[in-house]
């Protein structure tokens, strides 16, 4: 299955490879791939999309 882009720029990345989505400055973001990044506009979008928030993505979200 091909997975596309929903943007290149949005709010959160997360992986084609994994379930989880971080905010940009988050460490683990950093390596994710540039061909393997999908990136998402809100929280809302990228749950929607079956990805949860990354532990870092909590901490600056201020989730528990």
């Amino acid at each position: 299955a091909t997975i596309t882009k929903v943007t290149t720029n949005g709010k959160f990345v997360g992986s084609v490879n994994s379930n989880l989505f971080h905010d940009p400055s988050c460490a683990a973001s950093k390596r994710i791939k540039e061909a393997n990044q999908i990136w998402f506009a809100s929280v809302d979008e990228a749950r929607q999309a079956g990805y949860e928030p990354s532990q870092c993505a909590k901490d600056k979200l201020g989730m528990k």
